[in-house]
């Protein structure tokens, strides 16, 4: 039924006609294919790490141990004071901002970025010694658990 909506398409005895039609629906066949594999190229390497708007996509990756839990961002092209860590109401506030501005030999030149995360703290984080360090692009922020909420394990049983 489809067949009858579309020109090219349609059945023709004419055997050069055919062939046009087989050769255009090749055509788009091939671009169909080279643009989705663009798509799937795009997607599975990821998203570039500094997009338009001047906000940065961060690799942010996340580490619990018996004494507490780490957090480390990479934060490349900051400097230590350019990058700001708060905690309120056991949310976890990072922020880094960059701003540049040099003349250049026809006028000026401005370079802007940014990075904002926030992140949920657990029950038995110590909000009030969280320790931030930044060496060579990487932020390490550790935030130690609190020995008096000891998290226990509970056995899982076959029904």
């Amino acid at each position: 039924m489809l067949d009858k909506l579309i020109p090219w398409k349609k059945r023709n005895t004419d055997s050069s006609s055919n062939l046009a039609a087989r050769h255009g629906d090749e055509l788009f066949a091939s671009l169909r294919r080279d643009f989705d594999n663009l798509l799937t190229r795009f997607f599975d390497e990821g998203w570039p790490s500094r997009l338009d708007n001047g906000m940065f996509r961060s690799n942010v990756e996340f580490d619990e141990d018996e004494t507490g839990y780490t957090m480390t961002v990479e934060l490349p092209g900051f400097e230590p004071n350019d990058i700001d860590v708060k905690v309120s109401s056991r949310v976890l506030t990072i922020r880094a901002e960059r701003r540049d501005e040099s003349k250049i030999k026809n006028g000026r030149s401005y370079r802007y970025g940014s990075f904002y995360e926030t992140f949920q703290l657990p029950p038995n984080a110590k909000a009030d010694v969280i320790d931030a360090n930044y060496h060579s692009g990487v932020l390490e922020v550790r935030v130690p658990k609190d020995e008096r909420m000891p998290s226990k394990r509970i056995e899982v049983k076959a029904a």
